[in-house]
């Protein structure tokens, strides 16, 4: 039996000029992604670098950061297939 953990950062998407919250960035290691809020309409735009406001069109930013922690548990035969590769 292996125990893996994964670092996850989270942190939550506000426009600077108005505050609404879009959503949050959840980040691993390898990859980002944007979870929007329920009462965020769709964004024109994917990118995180190129998102804006869809309330007021302002400019949006990154705030805070909470670090969570997952752990999972594999079967000893996962494990071992995961050390071959």
């Amino acid at each position: 039996m292996a125990i893996s953990t994964e670092r996850l950062l989270v942190r939550e998407l506000k426009c600077f000029m108005c505050g609404f919250t879009l959503g949050e960035v959840v980040a691993n290691a390898l990859q980002r992604v944007f979870r929007r809020a329920p009462d965020c309409p769709p964004l024109a735009e994917g990118r995180l670098s190129r998102m804006r406001c869809p309330r007021c069109e302002g400019p949006v930013y990154l705030e805070g950061a909470e670090t969570t922690t997952t752990w999972t548990v594999q079967p000893a035969r996962a494990s071992a297939a995961m050390r071959r590769n």
